[in-house]
């Protein structure tokens, strides 16, 4: 089994065009783009929700977000996992969340860490190839950004 597991991986006013237009290769450079494409998993953390619309939360610090087109970037690295447990999952309200979410369901993109409620979010991700299974827990600092009986 191939795993290769990344960090955050952000959409910037740098890169967005590359992640827009879904160019894999110029987005991680050729040689990791031809590693990835021959795993069996890439594992990336998704620190920004991904939305067009404007609803920044009050909080200390950057409320970052990125255009839904960026999608295609992420599509370009399959077959590809985004963790969603992070500080800034919720930097654009439940609005930003549920858009991420209903995004990676429209494009099959494997993901965990968030949910519509701590029972969605606490689910794990279990990956399995001939045999091998590979648990995901994911969880983040209690902040704003945790999953409540009250989220959404």
């Amino acid at each position: 089994m191939k795993l290769y597991i990344g960090a955050d991986f952000v959409p910037t006013d740098i890169n967005k065009s590359l992640f827009e237009e879904g160019k894999g290769e110029a987005l991680v450079g050729k040689e990791l783009y031809e590693i990835l494409k021959q795993s069996d998993l890439n594992v990336f953390n998704l620190e920004v929700p991904l939305t067009d619309a404007s609803t920044p939360i009050n909080k200390f610090g950057n409320n970052l977000k990125s255009p839904t087109k960026t999608i295609y970037g992420y599509k370009a690295l399959e077959p590809i996992f985004l963790t969603l447990a992070n500080n800034h999952s919720l930097d654009h309200g439940v609005e930003g969340l549920t858009t991420t979410l209903e995004l990676l369901k429209k494009h099959a993109i494997k993901n965990a860490g968030a949910g519509a409620n701590v029972k969605a979010a606490k689910k794990p991700f279990i990956f399995e190839k001939e045999g091998i299974r590979i648990g995901f827990y994911l969880c983040a600092e209690h902040e704003f950004t945790v999953a409540s009986c009250h989220t959404m």
